[in-house]
């Protein structure tokens, strides 16, 4: 049985943000749910994909993506390399470059995870029909470009 969802007041400003604020709320719960199913943080899960966006990358670069510390990023690097998500490799001809891969394991995990979140946002989808997609498609991008303009 499908819960009521009460539409904010559209006449108002605070209506959007609202209505915003809650669906952000409901796909946090499901992202962290599908994570946390398969005993994953999301600043694991976006280790492993930045790994997985870059193949073989530097501490720096993961430490860069997640805009945390290089001590955080070990801690983190450390438990996905216990959990056999990550591996360590030397860099040839540097010694000192610790490149960071994915395993099996880890890719297999990483594309586990993208791909139920994946199917989980296309069956909310087909509750819409194809125009009301279209629009939300449209508002999507036009809001995606707003955040990237607008300064926090």
């Amino acid at each position: 049985m499908r819960k009521h969802v009460e539409l904010p007041d559209e006449s108002s400003e605070n209506g959007t943000v609202e209505a915003l604020r809650n669906t952000y709320k409901i796909l946090d719960r499901r992202i962290t749910s599908l994570l946390s199913e398969r005993g994953l943080t999301r600043p694991q899960f976006l280790a492993l994909k930045v790994v997985s966006d870059g193949g073989s990358v530097p501490m720096n670069k993961i430490s860069d993506c997640l805009s945390v510390t290089p001590g955080n990023v070990t801690g983190i690097i450390d438990r996905l390399v216990k959990s056999g998500f990550l591996r360590r490799k030397g860099k040839a001809g540097d010694r000192r470059k610790i490149m960071i891969e994915l395993t099996k394991s880890g890719r297999e995990t990483y594309m586990n995870v993208f791909s139920a979140y994946t199917s989980f946002l296309e069956k909310v989808l087909q509750e819409m029909n194809i125009e009301e997609r279209r629009e939300l498609r449209k508002h999507l991008i036009k809001l995606e470009e707003a955040l990237n303009r607008v300064d926090a």
